[in-house]
């Protein structure tokens, strides 16, 4: 287990109360690295290490006002910002990338 799986590990224990049975990267950014960590009862969170602090100060800030006004992007379950980490909800695999991606394919078809 890399350091980074082994911090969010952590962190998702001392939010959930129990280890995560499984944690696996997944698809990452320029800036940032990305876990899923599944849980005991098959619940799972994404965890996410970003090594710039500002940024990821941002990022959270923004994903909390965001949420606040009731917009559906991920919620925040925990976060360490000392280490540069946190844990979000998962939606799945379809990235914001994908859902642009198929949608400009298909208007390409409805118009010519």
């Amino acid at each position: 287990m890399t350091e980074t799986a082994a911090l969010l590990s952590g962190l998702f224990t001392a939010h959930f109360g129990a280890p995560p049975v499984q944690v696996r990267a997944v698809a990452a950014d320029a800036s940032r690295s990305y876990f899923r960590l599944e849980g005991s009862g098959g619940m799972t969170a994404i965890g996410a290490f970003g090594p710039d602090a500002e940024e990821n100060r941002a990022f959270l800030s923004f994903s909390h006002a965001l949420r606040g006004a009731g917009l559906p992007v991920p919620a925040v379950y925990a976060k360490d910002e000392a280490k540069g980490i946190w844990l979000a909800e998962d939606l799945g695999d379809t990235t914001l990338l994908d859902v642009l991606t198929e949608a400009r394919s298909a208007a390409a078809h409805r118009f010519p």
